[in-house]
């Protein structure tokens, strides 16, 4: 499945996308559209969430480009946070879109990959990381899924006597 940003949606549904995106869609008084730039658009929140529904809800997605289940993407990968690191998702999550932007009253605006290492490296003062994760401020604006833990560190190898 496609990641699906806050602001944007599946024209097909949750956890469902488009099979043939060569197909055409078409609508009344609405130019035709090839299915795959249907689908862009809806992820990219082209499609206002309220009219992207009724193409789920009605079928009409599925009718005319049809749709199908399909497979979650993977989670991502849980950084390494050091002791006066955070990760600004909260512990065991991460961010799933480091290019969208993150924006908050009186701040400049940043990349989430961006807001995310300055967590990592301790730049975000801890009781403020907190409230990012906590409020669900990243997970609203960056996107934040469960991810994989990193690896145990290697053992040391003990030479033998």
């Amino acid at each position: 499945c496609p990641v699906i940003p806050a602001n944007g949606c599946s024209i097909c549904g949750e956890g469902k996308a488009i099979v043939d995106p060569d197909r055409i869609f078409s609508f009344p008084a609405q130019p035709e559209v090839p299915c795959g730039v249907l689908q862009s658009a809806g992820i990219s929140g082209s499609i206002p969430l309220d009219e992207c529904g009724i193409l789920a809800g009605a079928n009409l997605a599925n009718d005319q480009c049809g749709c199908a289940v399909c497979n979650p993407p993977p989670p991502p990968d849980c950084p390494v946070i050091p002791a006066n690191g955070c990760s600004i998702c909260g512990e065991g999550k991460a961010i799933v879109d480091p290019d969208r932007i993150f924006s908050f009253p009186a701040q400049p605006e940043v990349p989430c990959g961006v807001l995310q290492s300055a967590g990592i490296s301790g730049s975000i003062p801890l009781d403020e990381c907190g409230i990012l994760a906590g409020a669900n401020l990243a997970n609203d604006q960056c996107g934040c899924a469960v991810c994989n833990p990193p690896p145990p560190p290697d053992c040391p190898v003990i030479p033998a006597n």
